[in-house]
């Protein structure tokens, strides 16, 4: 493996050999690719266990499963982080947090390293980036959008520090048709109202949406209270062992999937009225989110399952993906030499970055010549401001299979389960380091000689009072 300056000038190299390609139908699998236009929604803080096409019982994204109907879903794919700038980050660039260093939400990119930006520049895309905060906003490697479609800053009353979906797709819409329905476009949409579900009484939500489910007391609610501690293993005590609370906090969760779901559709809508039929859909999370699993409501302190599994669908029509649902490990750091292999760009795949492309799994079901051996996730790293104050010192690493999880603590004892007798991370067995598989173990050497040698070096972000502000009202300080 090269060391990471290595990997950056390789990186470089691999760069030029994209200008110098043209765009062209280059792809071996013609059946699928190469795609001119391509749809990547994100959807901060959600857990794929809330979806109806991942086995929840109640119908919280109806368009979602319409997508599913035409797709691949991946049933484990798994975040480099459960914090929303990092992880979008490894999305972008195929490296994890401590290579490509946006390590905090307002961190922002290195703009030397290689990233799908570029790669989309060089293929003439037309590049539409709609994020629903601040700290995304011109800082993960796609550059600020012209002044037009720029987030403005959030006032009143409600002191709202987030764009909702609603408004959200609105400027997509209007990117849309300003630019007269591109022949080539990525559109990267970011919608963050799930992330908000633990506020009561919010202004951000249309109330029909929470009263689209049923009331507490009903045999259905019951019967989802049931469903969610057995299924998700969210216990009752967590929420004082009051059902009623624990409901309507699932349902507030939900309800805001739900309102996403229906922006979704409507601007799905409004791409088909444009007599457009040959769209790729991607639809994931940055993370997921504890909602009560290892006595934890949110995300970012730990890594256990629940913060790190995500969803994964890809969808299209004209039956240019086959329908599956796909079992093997996957991870956030694919997805660039996934989207670039769909582009139809002719790139080798043996370039070093951490992903492999999905594009064989898309196609047959099947890995090919590489399979994913692992996923590495790394914790948010601790700082001396308020925004992490009571969190456990030092860094925080996980290498994780289907099978097993190796959580290594620099300053703490590690953790390590058995994920086929112990899928939800009950039990830890205690410190196997010494006898870890053979890829663990030098995925967590590595780490511990990066920290070692002092590349880590975390400085104050020195924010101004309207992203302390953004970051408070978001409850991350």
């Amino acid at each position: 493996m090269f060391n990471y300056k290595n990997r950056l000038f390789f990186l470089s190299i691999i760069l030029f050999g994209i200008l110098t390609i043209p765009f062209a139908g280059c792809h071996k699998n013609k059946a699928i690719g190469p795609f001119k236009k391509i749809v990547f929604i994100t959807i901060d803080t959600l857990r794929p266990d809330h979806l109806k096409c991942y086995g929840y019982i109640r119908e919280t994204s109806p368009f979602l499963s319409q997508l599913m109907e035409q797709g691949v879903k991946f049933e484990n794919a798994f975040s480099a982080s459960s914090h929303t700038a990092p992880s979008h980050s490894t999305m972008f660039t195929s490296l994890f947090p401590y290579e490509h260093k946006v390590l905090r939400n307002h961190d922002s990119m290195n703009s030397k390293l290689f990233h799908l930006h570029q790669v989309l520049n060089s293929l003439n895309y037309k590049q539409g980036i709609f994020t629903a905060t601040k700290f995304l906003e011109g800082k993960v490697g796609f550059p600020t959008p012209e002044q037009e479609f720029r987030l403005k800053r959030f006032t009143g009353e409600a002191k709202v520090q987030y764009l909702m979906a609603e408004p959200n797709v609105n400027r997509a819409i209007k990117w849309l048709e300003q630019n007269n329905n591109p022949e080539q476009y990525f559109l990267w949409l970011h919608l963050y109202d799930v992330h908000e579900w633990a506020e009561e009484n919010s202004p951000t939500l249309p109330m029909e949406y929470l009263n689209m489910f049923p009331k507490y007391g009903t045999p259905e609610a019951e019967a989802l209270i049931d469903f969610v501690v057995s299924k998700h293993n969210i216990p009752l005590s967590f929420y004082n062992n009051d059902r009623q609370k624990y409901y309507e906090s699932m349902t507030r969760y939900d309800a805001r999937l739900r309102y996403i779901d229906d922006q979704l559709k409507r601007l799905a809508d409004f791409i088909k009225s444009k007599g457009d039929d040959d769209i790729l859909w991607i639809v994931t999370s940055d993370h997921g989110e504890g909602l009560g699993n290892h006595d934890y409501a949110g995300h970012g302190e730990f890594l256990y399952q629940e913060q790190l599994h995500v969803p994964l669908i890809f969808s299209a029509n004209n039956k240019r993906l086959k329908t599956l649902a796909i079992n093997d490990l996957v991870r956030t750091v694919d997805y660039l030499p996934t989207i670039i292999e769909l582009t139809g760009a002719k790139i080798s795949l043996e370039q070093k970055v951490q992903g492999i492309s999905l594009v064989p799994l898309l196609t047959t079901g099947k890995w090919g010549e590489q399979k994913v051996a692992y996923s590495f996730a790394e914790r948010r790293p601790k700082d001396s401001g308020t925004l992490r104050g009571p969190w456990e010192s030092g860094e925080i690493f996980s290498v994780h299979d289907l099978e097993e999880k190796h959580i290594h603590h620099t300053e703490s004892s590690n953790e390590y389960y058995d994920l086929k007798a112990d899928p939800f991370e009950e039990r830890n067995l205690g410190d196997h380091y010494s006898s870890l598989k053979p890829t663990f173990k030098r995925k967590t050497d590595e780490l511990l000689k990066f920290f070692k040698g002092g590349a880590r070096k975390l400085g104050e972000q020195n924010l101004n009072q309207s992203e302390i502000d953004e970051l408070t009202t978001l409850g991350y300080m």
